[in-house]
């Protein structure tokens, strides 16, 4: 495939805006709709740089769509275009589920949020359905890759660690490499794949980053900014951060366990959470942002100090610290994985990758079923698998459909209904 000429910062800046906006649909839905715009229509991406990148932030701890925009952001403009990329993939929710918590503190249960959520769940079955398909369909191309999905999904199903089915899959993938590759000299060796000025720009990456993470609890204490309750929120969250395999539904239980247990919020309150973050544009796990304003609200009672601040804050430490990790993941992996990607060995290895990775994919679409099913019953809402039929019926013969006009559209239905 013929790639277009490479466009202007401006011009990737305006798409990246855009895309912050109308990211609907959770992570597999946002990275297919990448792959569609950036691949298939704008030819700004080759398939072998979207696969690799892809792969690369599947193994990443964090919400692997942010990482997948930081990726392609840093391909098309270095790691200006990154961090560009990144920052406007999650600016909106981040408002967006602010303004909610707002209202959530000050008027109680959004019902009405509820009735888009019952409308939502369809329109997120379908299109992470059709985006399931369309990628499988694109990069399973031999029996073996086919069978290594499948494994993947039955591991993850039996909740097997998405490390060591990853690991397995670089274990195969390599097995694939040696018995179809005449010359077995290490490319690790074959190959120079680091310079000083390599190790410079690693330094340098870290240095800023750590910097990044003491500088707003250096702040705080220094402030004596209610800094014991912010202390506990910035190590929590980048635990969060550090230990999210698995993309948004593996970290969703982690933050929900983790703030119940500690009584910083209710499981009503975490459903609430959810149901904002599947509404709103950007990262799933971005329900951090109303985790983080919420828990404080209840935690902390100044009286020197307006609580609706407070909470603010408290917000934004929640978003800071769960995706800083993932802009140095991806800045330090993107340079290393792009130089072994263009080795033989190492583009086996890496549809390997892919393969577990399209199984992931699978599992989301069974896990997206299962939210259709009344609780603790084997039965589908009639309403809900009608609408699931016609979202994925228009959206299978109507690619060039807006997804975001499907996703609302099929929110307003359960508005309706409810």
């Amino acid at each position: 495939m013929d790639l277009s000429p490479r466009p202007s910062f401006k011009e990737a800046f305006k798409y990246w805006h855009r895309l912050g906006w109308v990211s609907f649909g959770g992570p597999v839905a946002q990275v297919a709709m990448m792959h569609e715009d950036l691949v298939e229509k704008k030819r700004w991406i080759d398939e072998d740089q979207y696969r690799r990148a892809l792969t690369l932030c599947t193994l990443l701890p964090g919400p692997e769509a942010q990482q997948l925009a930081t990726y392609l952001g840093w391909v098309l403009h270095g790691s200006l275009g990154g961090l560009c990329a990144g920052l406007l993939f999650i600016i909106p929710s981040i408002f967006i589920l602010l303004f909610f918590a707002l209202l959530f503190v000050h008027f109680g249960q959004l019902s009405l949020v509820s009735s888009f959520f019952f409308g939502l769940k369809p329109a997120v079955f379908a299109f992470i359905s059709i985006a399931t398909i369309k990628i499988a369909k694109k990069n399973l191309l031999h029996d073996k890759q086919l069978w290594l999905a499948i494994a993947a999904f039955f591991l993850a199903l039996l909740h097997v660690s998405y490390i060591l089915i990853f690991l397995g899959a670089m274990g195969i993938g390599y097995i694939w490499s040696r018995s179809t590759q005449t010359d077995h000299s290490s490319p690790l060796i074959a190959h120079s794949l680091f310079s000083r000025k390599d190790l410079v720009y690693v330094l340098l990456v870290v240095v800023l980053v750590a910097l990044t993470w003491l500088l707003p609890i250096t702040l705080i204490a220094a402030l004596d900014f209610q800094a014991s309750w912010f202390r506990k929120l910035i190590l929590f969250f980048t635990g969060t951060a550090l230990f999210s395999f698995g993309g948004a539904y593996t970290v969703l239980p982690y933050v929900w366990s983790g703030v119940t247990a500690k009584h910083w919020l209710t499981n009503n309150e975490m459903i609430s959470a959810l149901a904002l973050g599947e509404t709103t544009p950007g990262p799933l796990i971005m329900v951090v942002a109303f985790v983080g304003f919420l828990a404080t609200w209840n935690q902390v009672h100044p009286v020197d100090v307006s609580q609706n601040w407070l909470a603010l804050v408290g917000g934004f430490i929640a978003v800071w610290y769960t995706f800083l990790p993932s802009f140095l993941g991806v800045f330090l992996g993107a340079p290393l994985v792009e130089r072994l990607g263009s080795l033989p060995d190492f583009k086996i290895i890496f549809s390997a990758l892919f393969s577990a990775v399209v199984g992931m994919m699978l599992l989301l679409v069974l896990r997206t079923t299962g939210a259709m099913l009344q609780a603790g019953h084997w039965q589908v809402n009639s309403i809900q698998l009608m609408v699931a039929l016609l979202a994925f019926f228009l959206l299978w013969k109507k690619p060039q459909f807006p997804v975001w006009a499907v996703v609302l559209s099929c929110g307003l239905i359960g508005v309706f209904v409810h």
